[in-house]
Parts: C-alpha cells; structure tokens; sequence
C-alpha cells in the first residue's frame, strides 16, 4: 500500500531498483545484486549469499581471518586438496616445505638440497649409516656395500681396518686386501711369497710380525666380520 502517495515502489524501501525479494538488506541502498562486493568486511554488498571470508568459493576460510585456506584468491589450494609436490606451491595449506615431501628436515638433493632420498625420512644427511641395509643412509654418496677398489672389502670394512680403500694391495706384497683378509693374514703388513716364507723357516727367521701387532689386527678383523653379520 503507497500510504504516503509517494508513487514509490513500495516493495523497494532503500529505492535502489531491487525489491524486497532480490535485496537481501532494503534499507540499505549500498546493498543489492549489482553491487561490487568488500571482500572480508562482514557484508554481503552484492547479496550472492557467499561466505564473505570465503573470496575463492571452496569452502574454506581465509586464513587471515580464522580460517584454513592459505590462498583464498585460489580455489584450487585449500586443506581438501592433494599435495603437488616440488612445484613451489602449498596446495593442501599443510604449511610443510614443499621441496622436503618426507619431512626429515632436508629438500631434496634433486632440488638444491642434501636428501638423497626425499620419500624416506631414515635417509638424511643427519641419518646414521647402517652396516647391512644396502642404502646410502648419510647420503654421503656411498653405502656400505660399496667396493671403490673392487677388493673385496667394503671401504667401511676398510675404514675399520686402516687399509685404502682406493688401492685393492694397501702393503703392496701383490696379494689383495680381500684375499689377505680372507687368509687371516694383515693386509698392512707385506706379505711375503711363498717360498720366501719356507726359506726363512727353513733359517730360523720369521718376517711375520710381532705378537702384539698380530693380535691387533686378529682383533680387526672380528670387527669387520661382526660388521659384516649385522
């Protein structure tokens, strides 16, 4: 009823060109369908009934206003989505490093970083190397089971054993480190050839080393056998 005769719409009180049933606030003429809408400022200016926290419509809230969604000018980052691991982007707003996908506290050494292996977080260069697991635990760039000298000891067997791991007859008596190892014998100390050692049996002498040298490196050498067990 135009009870005033005003010949206003009487449906349309803030006489913005919306009635009543498209405006969702009448009595506010800022307010209405064509109206740009204020992100973040609590009012629904263009009266689309969205989430006034929620500018990228997927149902998350900005963070910036107590919500979850890292990046709420993107609808496609948000805690539902799936991580895209190595493309600079936090997609699932999980706030992880995402150069570092298994967490260690190392980005991948396909990335700039050190982590040899980014999806196991046992493999870093804090890890501590294990014996018998055939994996670059340090990311040190060799494992255990690796053989520089191709002797036949590994060069953590020889680490033990104070040989060089880059040259297979560490004493130069022509027998490998391996093979002198394998025989009992100490592959820091020349061995000499076989009718060598008859000949000096046959005197009386002996080139063999003294006891306690011998007993040092019988003791060695169960090290590296109980590394090689483990």
């Amino acid at each position: 009823i135009d009870s005033n005769c005003d010949e206003m719409n009487d449906y349309d009180q803030d006489m913005d060109g919306f009635e009543l049933a498209d405006d969702c606030n009448d009595i506010n003429a800022d307010i209405h369908p064509d109206s740009v809408d204020t992100w973040y400022d609590g009012i629904d200016s263009n009266c689309d009934g969205m989430n006034d926290y929620d500018q990228d419509g997927d149902g998350y809230t900005s963070v910036d206003h107590g919500g979850a969604d890292c990046d709420d000018v993107d609808g496609s980052i948000s805690p539902a989505e799936t991580e895209i691991w190595y493309d600079g982007i936090d997609s699932n707003c999980d706030g992880a490093d995402d150069y570092d996908q298994d967490g260690d506290g190392f980005i991948s050494i396909d990335h700039g970083g050190a982590d040899c292996d980014d999806l196991d977080a046992e493999v870093s260069p804090d890890a501590t190397e294990l014996d018998s697991d055939g994996i670059d635990n340090d990311c040190d760039g060799e494992d255990e089971t690796f053989d520089a000298d191709d002797d036949g000891l590994t060069d953590l067997e020889e680490d033990v054993l104070g040989t060089d791991s880059t040259n297979a007859d560490s004493d130069g008596d022509g027998i490998s480190d391996g093979n002198e190892v394998a025989a009992g014998t100490d592959p820091l100390v020349f061995t000499p050839a076989l009718e060598d050692e008859e000949e000096e049996e046959k005197s009386g002498c002996s080139t063999s080393g003294d006891g306690g040298q011998q007993f040092g490196f019988l003791a060695l050498l169960a090290l590296v056998g109980l590394r090689r067990k483990r």
